[in-house]
């Protein structure tokens, strides 16, 4: 809208006054030179519009949204990685919960108050979005904690078992953490997706999250959980955050196989929920 007349803006930038002008030319208003000085001196002034005897300032307030990522370690940052590269000017929070990783070893009750003291936190500081960057956390806990915070948008991470199953890949290989592996979740996504002409193997991987998360014995955990698996499949499936921090160490196992994650599909996921 048009502000007060010889008023500055808080907050504004270059790029979107140049994408926005169209819409005052709409308004039939007349675009003059401003001598009036922003209040960053790095942000040029703004232009002034005229109609008749009238002066308007185009003042742009920008709000920027808190975007929360969370995950038990530090497999989250490839999903937060992901979500920058398309929304790069956004506010974000990681919270990387290395201290109780993995997931997957704790009980329901255990790991739903994790979560809300995490969820605690990023509500505290402003988070209107929050991503579970984690998959273990997402199959058991995303129902709690949308019932618990019902004014938060909660996006969950899970096995991109739906993207593996639309390539039409006859074997599909799912490597995630024990808790996911078990989880309904994951039962319910092959039932829905997976079609009778497609073969599907879910390998749990018990320490190898840990092993990434410390960056220790990462080859030799390879080994002892990929002996004796078939390595002609068509797709293997990461299905944990943290297994896309060593996409090359898997991808010698499985020298044709294309390695997908659902990292991507959060991300747009996230930005769908900021542009509304």
């Amino acid at each position: 809208k048009p502000g007060v007349e010889g008023s500055s803006p808080s907050r504004l930038t270059t790029n979107l006054l140049q994408q926005e002008l169209f819409c005052w030319r709409t308004l039939g208003l007349r675009c003059e030179s401003s001598n009036r000085a922003s209040e960053a001196s790095e942000i040029p002034a703004p232009p002034v519009f005229s109609r008749s005897e009238k002066s308007y300032s185009l003042c742009a307030i920008i709000y920027y949204m808190k975007i929360g990522v969370f995950d038990s370690g530090k497999g989250g940052t490839s999903v937060l990685a992901e979500i920058k590269k398309i929304l790069p000017n956004e506010e974000y929070k990681y919270i990387g919960d290395s201290k109780n990783c993995p997931y997957g070893e704790k009980s329901d009750e255990e790991l739903n108050q994790i979560v809300s003291n995490i969820t605690d936190d990023l509500e505290d500081w402003g988070a209107k979005v929050i991503v579970i960057a984690c998959n273990t956390a997402t199959t058991r806990c995303i129902e709690y904690l949308r019932e618990k915070y019902p004014e938060i948008k909660f996006v969950g991470t899970e096995p991109a078992i739906k993207l593996a199953a639309e390539t039409g890949a006859k074997k599909i290989l799912v490597m995630a953490t024990p808790g996911t592996v078990q989880s309904e979740r994951v039962a319910k996504l092959i039932h829905e997706n997976v079609k009778p002409d497609q073969e599907i193997e879910l390998l749990a991987c018990p320490g190898l999250a840990d092993a990434i998360e410390h960056d220790e014995k990462i080859d030799e955990t390879l080994e002892q959980l990929l002996d004796g698996v078939d390595e002609e499949h068509d797709v293997v499936v990461l299905g944990c955050t943290h297994y896309s921090l060593i996409k090359d160490k898997i991808q010698k196992f499985f020298p044709k196989a294309k390695l997908i994650d659902g990292n991507r599909g959060v991300a747009k996921r996230v930005k769908s929920l900021a542009e509304q």
